[in-house]
This record gives C-alpha cells, sequence and structure tokens, in this order.
C-alpha cells in the first residue's frame, strides 16, 4: 500500500541520513588531522632547522674542544720547560749565593786593603806638608826675600847653600804635584827652583839640567811640545857638556826629545836621536839594559807610523824581552810593547798573534790589578 510505501522510503531515508551525517563527521575529523597533519610537518621543519643549528653548535664545540685540548697540551708543555727552567734557575741562583758570599769576603778584603792603600796616600800628604814647612822655614831664612820674582837675583853669599836647598824641595814638591797631574801647580815650582840653581849653580849645572827635564815632562804632558822640545834640548846640551855625549844621561832625554820630534812630524830628527839613545845604552849597559826598553819602543812605534812593520816587530819584540829580563814576564812594564805588537799585528792582519798577544795583555792586566790591590 502507498502508505507502507512511504513508511519504508522513510525508513529507508534515515539510514542515509545518518551515512551523510558521519561521512560529515569523518570530513570534519579529516580536515582536522589534515590541519594537525601541516602543523606537525611545521613543527617538524622547525625541529629539523633546530636539529642542522644544533649539529653545527656541536661541529663547532667539538672543533673549540679540540683546540682547547691543543692549548692545553701546549701549556702543558711550556710548563714542563718552565718548571726546568726554574729548576735551573734554582740551581743558578744557588750557585750565584755562593758566588755573592766569596764575592763579599773578597769585597771585605779589598775594603782592607784599600783602607792600607789610603794610609799610604795620607803619607804621602803627609810629605808634601813636611816639604812645604821645609820652603817655609827657609823662607823664613832667607828673610823675606822674593825669590819667586826675576828681581831676586842678588842674595848673600852665606845664603848659597840654604837656597839650593831651597830649590831642591820646590822640585820635589813639584814632582809630587805632576804625580798628581797637578801640573799647573808643578810649573811654578820648577820654574822658581830653576832660577835659584842658575842664580847659584850657574846655568850649566847639571842640576840645572835635571829640573829642566822635569818642567819639560810636565810641558809635554800638557802638550806643550814646542816648549817642552826647547827645555828637552838645553837639558840635553847641559848634559853633553857636563858628562860627555856618551853618558847615559844624554840618552834618556835624546830619548824625550824624540818623542817630541816625532809629535811634530820631524821623524828624520826623532830617528836619529832614537838611535843615538840606543847606541849610548848599549855601549854603557849592554844590548839588554833595561833602559833601552823605551828607545825601542819609541822607535818601533815610528817605523809603524812610515808602515815599516817588519823593522817594528823586531823592536817591539826585543823590548819586550829586555823588559821580561829585566823585571820578568808578568811585570806591568811588559803592557806597552804587548799592546803596540796587538796593534801591529791587527794592522798586518796577523789575526792569531794579534789574539795571543792580547789573551797575554789580559793576564798581565788582571795581575797587576790584583797585586796593586794587595
Amino acid at each position: 500500500s502507498r502508505a507502507q510505501l512511504d513508511k519504508t522510503e522513510k525508513q529507508l531515508a534515515e539510514p542515509k541520513t545518518a551515512a551523510d551525517n558521519q561521512t560529515a563527521d569523518l570530513q570534519a575529523k579529516i580536515q582536522d588531522l589534515q590541519k594537525q597533519a601541516d602543523k606537525s610537518e611545521k613543527q617538524f621543519a622547525a625541529l629539523e632547522q633546530k636539529l642542522a643549528m644544533a649539529d653545527e653548535v656541536t661541529r663547532k664545540t667539538t672543533a673549540e674542544l679540540s683546540r682547547l685540548k691543543q692549548t692545553i697540551a701546549d701549556k702543558t708543555g711550556e710548563c714542563e720547560t718552565l718548571e726546568s727552567v726554574l729548576k735551573q734557575a734554582r740551581v743558578e741562583n744557588e750557585r750565584l749565593s755562593d758566588s755573592a758570599t766569596l764575592i763579599s769576603k773578597d769585597l771585605e778584603s779589598v775594603r782592607a786593603q784599600l783602607s792600607d792603600k789610603q794610609s799610604q796616600v795620607t803619607k804621602l800628604s803627609d810629605s808634601e806638608t813636611v816639604l812645604t814647612d821645609r820652603i817655609q822655614t827657609m823662607e823664613q831664612h832667607l828673610r823675606g826675600e822674593n825669590l819667586f820674582s826675576e828681581g831676586s837675583a842678588a842674595r848673600e853669599e852665606p845664603l848659597e847653600g840654604t837656597s839650593t836647598r831651597l830649590a831642591v824641595s820646590m822640585n820635589d814638591i813639584g814632582l809630587l804635584h805632576a804625580s798628581k797631574k797637578e801640573y799647573e801647580r808643578a810649573i811654578p815650582l820648577y820654574e822658581s827652583a830653576l832660577s835659584i840653581l842658575e842664580d847659584n849653580l850657574g846655568k850649566d849645572h847639571p842640576a840645572v839640567g835635571g829640573v829642566l827635564g822635569n818642567l819639560a815632562d810636565t810641558r809635554r804632558s800638557l802638550k806643550q811640545y814646542n816648549e817642552a822640545g826647547l827645555l828637552y834640548d838645553r837639558s840635553m846640551s847641559i848634559f853633553e857638556k857636563a858628562y860627555g855625549k856618551d853618558h847615559p844621561k844624554v840618552a834618556i832625554v835624546a830619548n824625550d826629545l824624540g818623542f817630541i820630534y816625532k809629535q811634530q812630524d820631524k821623524l828624520t830628527e826623532a830617528r836619529a836621536l832614537y838611535e843615538k839613545g840606543i847606541a849610548i845604552l848599549e855601549k854603557d849597559g849592554g844590548p839588554n839594559d833595561p833602559r833601552l826598553a823605551g828607545l825601542l819602543n819609541n822607535l818601533a812605534m815610528l817605523h809603524m807610523s812610515e808602515k815599516n812593520y817588519p823593522d817594528a816587530e823586531t823592536l817591539l819584540i826585543r823590548a819586550l824581552k829586555v823588559v821580561e829580563t829585566a823585571r820578568g814576564p808578568e811585570d806591568p812594564a811588559v803592557v806597552i810593547p804587548l799592546r803596540n805588537l796587538v796593534r801591529l799585528y791587527q794592522e798586518t792582519g796577523k789575526a792569531e798573534l794579534a789574539e795571543k798577544h792580547r789573551s797575554r795583555l789580559r793576564y798581565v792586566f788582571a795581575r797587576s790589578i790584583t797585586t796593586e790591590v794587595k
């Protein structure tokens, strides 16, 4: 019947509607799941990016860790090296401490020795005072006469001996000042002594020649070569008249005058005087006369200035042997020929010989300093 048919269609339509509703629900759920899947995919992509960044950080961290490990290894090696150096430094410090103790003891000894030297200087100063007192006393005996002026030529005959002794004292004090390089104080004393001796003993007396030599030495020390040359020349003339031309005193002054001529580039005249002095001393004292050393050395230096090295070397070696024979191989006097031999060998390119003599020179210097301190 129609009613049943409608009922049946209605019954059949109801399940279809329910199915449609379920399908709609499923589609809605599928859409939600799709949205969740999209969201998850985005989250996954973000996680992958973070993971990549984490991998990069891990790589950098690993590299930095490796660098730090290498740095630690290097620093460990440096620490070990520093510990070794520190250990050596401790050993060296202990050695230096021991050396410092020894040096301290040596310094105490040197101070004591220097104190002795100071006492000697004080005695020398006292000697100067005594000589000065002698002059003052003699001046009083001479009734206040101005012996230092050119107008004091007239003197009473009875005072001649006292005047001579006064001149000797003046000369002695002049030598004392000259030894301390107080040349400006020495010169007026020499000149005053010279004036007194000339007035009392005559201008050609040997004592006058001696004071002339002392005054010349002082002028030479001041590099006043013209004045020194005139004084040496006059001194040598006095000694030649008094003692003869072959006297050793003449040879000594010839050496001094030869030095002056060399400074003035009068090499021919200087050579003649050196050779003259050598001949006189060889005749008087033989080939090993210790007074020859200075002349031989000066003649050698003249040859060196002319680049005549063979003759210079021969003379210097002979001068060295003369000093060694007279005073011993370690005497300070060997320093001069040794030093000049070093210079000669340097100029001629003989390095081994130069170093050999330089080593000996250092040794002699050290010995002389030690000896002086003692």
